[in-house]
């Protein structure tokens, strides 16, 4: 009997739904509190994503852990730095239909941000908080697109300095899901 337990409860667990994304997008920040820094960029991010709920009547749920780059350039005025951002953590995804030819979902994300400014030594570590709302396209039983828009606020700390350093910005992305 424990045996086939054993070989019933590893089946299961091969089972859960995987998913890997690729996206792209264009990011503005529309508030920050750093000197000089550029408003418009790009990012990229790669995800895996494992369905933790919904999985007979239920819409699903996906947790995931991301790692991404972006990378603004300065060109709004002479002076503008150039900033890069790695960043990696979790994001809990909820899908709000099933069994649909598009879904849309909520995600809610916190991230570890490790930032740098092109003509400055070092870099800085925060955190970042980041809200999404986006479709799912269901093209073929393997792939779909997304699209998504994003808002995030990040904060970094800084020793002997009372107010903390912060950016706010939102994010236009599309994507696969494979």
């Amino acid at each position: 009997m424990p045996a086939i337990f054993a070989s019933a409860q590893k089946e299961v667990a091969e089972r859960v739904p995987k998913q890997r994304s690729l996206e792209i997008g264009y990011r503005y920040v529309f508030s920050d509190n750093f000197p000089n820094t550029a408003i418009h960029g790009t990012s990229f991010m790669f995800d895996y994503a494992w369905q933790v709920s919904g999985f007979n009547k239920h819409k699903a749920i996906f947790i995931t852990i991301p790692i991404g780059y972006t990378y603004t350039f300065g060109l709004n005025k002479p002076g503008d730095k150039d900033m890069r951002i790695v960043s990696y953590g979790w994001t809990i995804r909820h899908e709000l239909a099933k069994n649909r030819k598009s879904i849309p979902f909520l995600g809610y994300a916190l991230l570890f941000d490790q930032l740098a400014f092109n003509g400055t030594e070092g870099g800085i570590m925060g955190h970042q908080t980041r809200f999404e709302f986006g479709y799912n396209f269901r093209c073929d039983k393997r792939l779909k697109y997304f699209v998504k828009a994003e808002y995030s606020y990040a904060s970094f700390a800084s020793l002997g300095v009372k107010k903390r350093k912060s950016l706010q910005f939102v994010e236009i992305k599309s994507g696969i899901r494979f």
